[in-house]
């Protein structure tokens, strides 16, 4: 719990995410920033996610039925055999559904904080991958054999700088 884990790439992987995301299910973990490095990993987190948010809709559509059972439980309140445990059931039950409610609601919020940092992380890794190819570009010794090959590298050059531009502005915005 409280860790950064690289969830990895591969076969072996998949497993590990899937281990990860139950023992986060369970309760067993938490707060775990999970930094997927490839898309396939990534898709595998995200799922966890939506997998949640269906845990949470069938937790809501059951709010129907936990109406009805404590709508009944009040009408055998005028029974005197059973007053006293309907009104100790209803309220143990009232107070589980809050419990669950909130505890859905918790680990929902938890889920989307987590998945904003492996989006960033995943986000970082591709950047570094693009800059690297850019640094290995630039830092090569072609400078063109003649005018045509000099001309195509300071095109490409420009098509770089205006890259960059666009980096650092998609940059500027994920900072602020």
């Amino acid at each position: 719990s409280g860790m950064v884990v690289g969830l990895g790439t591969g076969s072996t992987a998949y497993y590990a995410v899937e281990r990860v995301g139950m023992k986060l299910k369970s309760g067993e973990l938490k707060d775990i920033v999970a930094i997927p490095t490839s898309q396939r990993t990534m898709e595998q987190a995200q799922s966890l996610g939506k997998k949640h948010r269906k845990l949470e809709e069938e937790v809501q559509h059951h709010q129907v039925v936990i109406d009805k059972v404590i709508e009944s439980g009040s009408k055998l309140l005028e029974d005197p055999k059973y007053g006293k445990e309907v009104v100790a059931n209803t309220a143990a039950l009232t107070e589980s559904w809050a419990g669950l409610l909130t505890a859905a609601k918790d680990k929902g919020a938890v889920l989307a904080s987590l998945l904003k940092a492996q989006e960033y992380f995943f986000e970082v890794a591709e950047v570094e991958s693009w800059i690297g190819d850019k640094n290995q570009a630039l830092n090569g010794s072609d400078f063109g054999k003649d005018e045509d090959s000099s001309v195509k590298l300071l095109t490409k050059h420009k098509a770089l700088e205006l890259e960059i531009d666009t980096y650092s502005g998609i940059d500027r915005k994920s900072v602020v």
